[in-house]
C-alpha cells in the first residue's frame, strides 16, 4: 500500500455519523463506499457509529477510520443518533458533520467533491449531494400539501429552504449551524426526521447548497417488507405526522396518513391500518 498522504484538514475537523439498524458494519453500503473514497485519497477521518441493532458488534476497527461505537439496542430512531453524533463531534472539537443512512452508497470521489465545495463557499453551511433511487431522484425534493414529491431534475448550487427539502443522508453541516439550530427533535424516530430539522434551521440560516455529487440511495418505501414490518412502519408513520401536523399547522401531513391508511388497506386487506390511523388520531387529542 501507498505511504498515506499527510491528512488533510478537512478530515481531521469531520466527524461521520452513520445510523446502521440490524446489519454488520462491514456489510453497510454507507461505510464500504466511503471507505473506498477514502482509500482512494489515502486519507482516514472519524467516524460515529450509533447501531439501533438488538445486538451489540464486536469488530469496530478499521484501517482509514478512527471509530467510536455506541449500541442502543432500544433503537429510538435516527433523530436521537444524529443528536448524540453531535455530541460526539463537539467532544471531539470537529467542525463538520456528515449524516449517513447504511444503505447510501456514495462516489468514489464524493470527499474530494465536498472537501472543494467547503473551501469554493466558505459561507455554505449546508451541504447536500443529488440521491437517486431506482425510479429517479429522491433529493432534494418538493414538499407541497402533506406530501413529498420527486424532482424530474435538478442543478448545482443554492436552494433555499423554504421552496426545496432534502433527506438527511449525506447532509454535511457545520457543527456550530447543527448547534444554534438545537439538532433534531427525538420525537421523530424516522418520517418527517429531516423536515422537522429543516423547520428548526430555517429559524438560523435561509439556504442550503446542492453539490455536483451522485448517490444511490434506497427508501425504506420501495423496499419489499413484511406485512408485520409495514404496520410497525405505517404506526411511527402515523405519530410523526401527526406530530409534524400540529408543530406547523399542516394538517395536509395529517390528512395524507388517512389516504395511506386506506391505500394500505386495499393493497394489503388488513384493516389494521385504518385502526391504527384512527387510534393515532385520539392518541394525540
Amino acid at each position: 500500500m501507498d505511504k498515506p498522504h499527510p491528512t488533510d484538514i478537512f478530515f481531521e475537523e469531520l466527524l461521520v455519523v452513520l445510523v446502521i439498524y440490524k446489519m454488520k458494519i462491514s456489510e453497510s453500503m454507507a461505510f464500504n463506499s466511503l471507505t473506498t473514497a477514502l482509500q482512494s485519497m489515502n486519507q482516514k477521518t472519524s467516524i460515529f457509529i450509533y447501531d439501533n441493532s438488538p445486538s451489540t458488534q464486536t469488530h469496530t476497527r478499521y484501517e482509514n477510520w478512527s471509530i467510536t461505537y455506541h449500541s442502543d439496542p432500544s433503537n429510538p430512531g435516527v433523530s436521537r443518533a444524529y443528536n448524540k453524533g453531535f455530541n460526539c463531534a463537539k467532544d471531539q472539537g470537529k467542525k463538520w458533520m456528515l449524516l449517513v443512512d447504511q444503505d447510501t452508497i456514495f462516489e468514489k470521489d464524493f470527499f474530494l467533491k465536498y472537501k472543494a465545495a467547503i473551501e469554493e463557499n466558505v459561507s455554505e453551511k449546508v451541504i447536500v449531494p443529488i440521491l437517486r433511487d431506482s425510479k429517479g431522484i429522491v433529493s432534494p425534493y418538493h414538499f407541497h400539501f402533506g406530501r413529498g414529491t420527486r424532482l424530474e431534475k435538478i442543478s448545482t448550487g443554492q436552494y433555499q429552504l423554504a421552496e426545496k427539502k432534502f433527506i438527511n443522508s449525506g447532509l454535511m453541516i457545520s457543527c456550530e449551524l447543527f448547534e444554534l439550530s438545537g439538532g433534531f427533535d427525538e420525537r421523530y424516530k424516522l418520517d418527517f426526521s429531516d423536515l422537522a430539522f429543516i423547520e428548526r434551521l430555517k429559524s438560523v440560516t435561509r439556504a442550503f447548497l446542492v453539490i455536483d455529487s451522485k448517490c444511490t440511495h434506497s427508501l425504506s418505501a420501495t423496499k419489499r417488507s413484511s406485512l408485520v414490518e409495514i404496520l410497525v412502519r405505517f404506526k411511527i408513520y402515523c405519530q410523526s405526522a401527526n406530530l409534524l401536523g400540529n408543530q406547523t399547522g399542516n394538517f395536509w401531513v395529517i390528512i395524507w396518513k388517512h389516504l395511506r391508511a386506506i391505500l394500505f388497506f386495499c393493497r394489503y386487506f388488513n384493516w389494521r391500518f385504518i385502526t391504527l390511523a384512527l387510534q393515532n388520531d385520539r392518541e394525540s387529542q
